[in-house]
């Protein structure tokens, strides 16, 4: 129950850094334990249970959370050092407090773990890499933090091998 609160509260303070949207997109996106996919028009309407879901849509199939927030990672982070302090307004972690959330269907879950970052929270890596949601993304489906370069480094969507999806295909200047 403390774990599930956790999480909720986490989901609500990452929507209320990125405010809400009006024009709700559809995106796809694989829920664990189901082999089905739903339909989801607004980050309310979703989990927030904080588990890795698979999106379809964007630059490539890529990781959300809960509430179908797309997960990035900072190329050459290992353990959460690459991004804290002023970082974290831009790029917050996905932390969880004392469980490892499970993974979708078409995710390995033997690819998903925590590490503990330098502030001592636990952070959920997919392929050991720490994963992060962009402030700019103001909705369901948004991936305009994927292939970002600011002062902290690059930041690219993580694909469901556990690799990082090309550059290319996306981009936004820098957010800070």
């Amino acid at each position: 129950m403390r774990r599930r609160l956790l999480i909720t509260c986490s989901a609500l303070l990452s929507l209320s850094l990125v405010g809400c949207q009006d024009d709700a997109e559809q995106t796809t996106i694989d829920r664990p334990g189901s082999s089905a996919a739903m339909q989801a028009t607004t980050p309310a309407a979703m989990d927030a249970a904080g588990d890795l879901m698979l999106a379809r849509t964007g630059p490539g199939p890529h990781l959300t959370d809960g509430a179908g927030s797309a997960l990035y990672a900072l190329q050459g982070d290992i353990a959460g050092e690459g991004c804290v302090d002023v970082c974290l307004e831009a790029w917050p972690p996905m932390l969880v407090s004392d469980a490892t959330p499970s993974a979708a269907a078409g995710l390995q879950p033997n690819l998903v773990a925590t590490v503990q970052r330098p502030d001592g929270m636990h952070q959920v890596t997919y392929g050991n890499k720490p994963l992060y949601r962009y402030a700019g993304d103001t909705g369901v489906g948004r991936t305009t933090g994927h292939g970002v370069k600011d002062r902290w480094g690059q930041w690219l969507l993580v694909g469901p091998d556990g690799g990082m999806l090309p550059a290319g295909q996306a981009g936004a200047d820098d957010p800070g």
